[in-house]
Order: C-alpha cells, then structure tokens, then sequence
C-alpha cells in the first residue's frame, strides 16, 4: 500500500479484494501472465501491470488506483527453477 493508506485496513482489504479478482481475470491458458492481465477496471478501480520475460525468467511491475490515486504497487520477479 502506498504510505497514504498505509494504516487504513478497511481500505487495505478492500483493495485486496479488489486484486484477487483481477488476478482470477486475464487469460492465463493461452498467454503468459505472470500476475493478472495488462490492464482491468471495475468501478472506480483500475489495475495495470507490465512485464518483461518469459516463463523461464520474468520480471514485472503492478499498480492499483482507486479514483485515478496510486492505492498500491508491487514490483515482482520469477522464473522455472529445473531440478539436477
């Protein structure tokens, strides 16, 4: 959460309910999506994410905004990890 909404944990789950559907969303079966989908909107909230990779290396940037004000953000990373 940004610092704004840091001690607010009304809002803090609310906007975490509001990310669990955007990462339910998207098409995951025919495209590679790390976390949810470019973009999604529902209300007064919108979801962005970008990424750079592949399944084998990949990382990424999220941002929730809730009436056009940054609400979150999360910076992410992954990769397969092959068993010797």
């Amino acid at each position: 959460m940004t610092e704004k909404f840091q001690n607010d944990t009304k809002f803090a789950h609310e906007t975490f309910d509001f990310l669990k559907k955007v990462l339910s969303a998207g098409e995951k079966q025919e495209d590679f999506q790390p976390r949810g989908p470019k973009s999604f909107s529902d209300g007064d909230w919108e979801y962005s994410c970008e990424w750079n990779g592949d399944i084998t290396k990949f990382e990424g940037h999220e941002k929730i905004l809730f009436k056009k004000e940054v609400v979150f953000t999360h910076d992410f990373l992954g990769g397969l990890i092959l068993a010797r």
